[in-house]
């Protein structure tokens, strides 16, 4: 497998396969992601104004 959109389509759907069997992993993951976001929104708003 080669081509990066096949690697990247295989990556998601296997990730969201095993998200989809273990709700731990995928509260986790949801407190990760949101996390990220609201980090990535303050670092932006302020980077961006220097």
């Amino acid at each position: 497998m080669t081509d990066p959109i096949t690697r990247l389509d295989e990556i998601a759907r296997l990730h969201l396969a095993r998200v989809g069997r273990d709700r731990d992993l995928a509260v986790v993951c949801q407190v990760e992601l949101r996390q990220s976001v609201k980090f990535m929104e303050r670092f932006s708003s302020t980077r961006l104004r220097e």
